[in-house]
């Protein structure tokens, strides 16, 4: 029994270890995408204005709430799902396609009543009109990399984003530089979006070659389906309110300058949660297969993944609150951008509670209670929409920041409490005390470092100012985690074998 248990053992470590591996690749595909994108999230504002940067990411989160519903929640379902039975792929590729295409149609001819009714200026409406065509597009797409996360194909996935990202700087810089608008950018958004998707279908047809993943190997119960998936898209939904309708009342209550100006700190804020995701998104197929299992794997991986999160989300919230001055003046101008800077430091503080509840989120539909993260996300949709009305009205773009970290302390809280018992008992919290030690002892360090910049190099750009700042700061964080002994060491080992694993491969 003992050597049983011990070979189980044995081969949950080596499945987290393949995941970890898995995830190495795709962060640093993830890492080399989010420059090309933090390219266009710096010219961008600057090039368009406040105005314009405005009336873009309007239009963007206009699409951005109507893509909610044309995704439906089918995506997770369909990874969850084909992780456990692969040989189902093709049935839920072709029935869930067919749900995505009837709710975009459906999706489309609402959105076109809104902006309509709203009034929004004629630019914004043609932009919000061509991402709406680029939501069909990525709803095809995200279906496609669910079958390919569930089937553990994240380097395939890597590719399909670095070409869209490619293909979305090169030519929005080309036509930002060329003193195009928002209508141009959004052009160069929805062809992006149509070449990615074409690779996803070549990368679907090689994976279904000689197996029974094709279109036609399953029958097809779109209404079944579609039940499955309500739950999921509960939570999509209520989760869109509180992280998309932030805009649009700041759209309504205040101007399209504030919409600019919280939305040049929120671009930031979103571009921070890129290494969580792709983390998650490599353990969630593993999160899955693990889940009826009785043996204590899922514990396991959940308890590694929870503290590899907090090692990189603990200290990026903390530079990000004692650098946000410098952040905002070096990337966007500090005259103008000025306000920006305040509402950065509060979402900072979102940052770490993000990364938590990233694990939570991904463990509770691993383990089939996707109806309970509804209830997280209906209450925390009522309490974001509350919050938002109240403080957008007193303190403007800064109290749509405020506003989202109290909803993601009420979505932390309730998250966690509706983990499965066993779970929630055996996770352990000593490891993020010490990295939450660390993370501090670098945040002291850093005011210092500010001070004596000041004094010390007065004329030197500030560009340099916050490289040297960021690597003292990097520098300071693991030589306190190492005297703090915040990581075990057992993780310190899987992580050096994720590394070497990804150079041989």
């Amino acid at each position: 029994m003992t050597e049983q248990y011990d070979r189980d053992e044995d081969l949950i470590q080596e499945q987290t270890q393949g995941a970890l591996s898995r995830s190495v690749s795709l962060v640093g595909a993830r890492v080399s995408t989010w420059v090309l994108a933090f390219i266009m999230t710096v010219i961008m504002p600057r090039y368009l204005g406040a105005d314009g940067f405005g009336r873009f990411y309007t239009a963007l989160s206009l699409t951005g709430v109507m893509s909610i519903l044309v995704e439906f929640g089918l995506d997770s379902l369909v990874a969850r799902e084909v992780a456990r039975r692969k040989e189902e792929a093709g049935r839920y590729l072709l029935g869930a396609g067919i749900i995505k295409v009837v709710l975009w149609v459906v999706a489309s001819i609402i959105l076109g009543i809104v902006v309509r009714v709203i009034g929004y200026p004629a630019e914004t409406q043609i932009a919000t009109l061509i991402l709406a065509i680029s939501v069909l597009f990525t709803a095809i797409a995200t279906l496609l990399i669910a079958i390919l996360q569930a089937n553990d194909r994240m380097r395939w996935i890597a590719v399909s984003t670095m070409l869209e990202k490619i293909i979305y700087v090169v030519f929005g810089v080309a036509v930002l530089v060329m003193g195009k608008g928002v209508i141009a950018i959004a052009v160069v958004t929805l062809v992006s979006l149509v070449a990615a998707t074409v690779l996803d279908f070549w990368w679907f047809s090689r994976l279904s070659e000689g197996n029974s993943l094709r279109l036609g190997s399953k029958s097809v119960d779109v209404k079944e389906l579609f039940i499955r998936a309500l739950p999921f898209f509960s939570v999509l939904f209520f989760g869109a309110i509180y992280f998309r309708l932030d805009v649009v009342f700041l759209s309504l209550l205040a101007s399209e300058k504030a919409v600019g100006i919280y939305g040049a700190a929120y671009r930031l804020f979103q571009t921070t949660y890129i290494l969580p995701e792709a983390f998650l998104f490599s353990f969630f197929p593993l999160f899955s297969r693990l889940s009826p299992s009785k043996g204590g794997g899922l514990e396991v991986a959940a308890q590694k993944s929870f503290d590899i999160l907090m090692l990189i989300g603990l200290p990026l919230a903390a530079g990000t609150c004692v650098l946000s001055r410098e952040l905002i003046g070096t990337l966007y101008g500090a005259k103008e951008y000025a306000d920006s800077i305040m509402i950065m430091q509060v979402l900072a503080v979102a940052i770490a509670l993000m990364y938590a509840n990233g694990v939570f989120v991904q463990l509770l539909i691993a383990t089939d209670r996707q109806k309970r993260l509804a209830v997280t996300a209906g209450v925390a949709a009522a309490l974001n929409v509350a919050s938002n009305l109240v403080l957008i009205s007193v303190f403007g773009a800064l109290g749509a920041a405020m506003a989202t970290v109290l909803t993601e302390l009420l979505v932390i809280v309730m998250n966690f409490s509706f983990l499965p018992p066993e779970l929630r008992r055996r996770l352990r919290f000593g490891a993020t005390v010490r990295i939450a030690l660390s993370a501090a002892a670098m945040a002291g360090v850093l005011l210092l470092s500010k001070g004596l910049a000041k004094t010390l190099i007065p004329g030197v750009p500030g560009f340099f100012v916050l490289l040297a700042l960021v690597v003292a700061g990097i520098a300071t964080y693991f030589a306190a985690v190492l005297v703090l002994r915040a990581v075990p060491a057992d993780d310190w080992a899987m992580i050096r074998s994720a590394i070497k694993n990804l150079r041989t491969s």
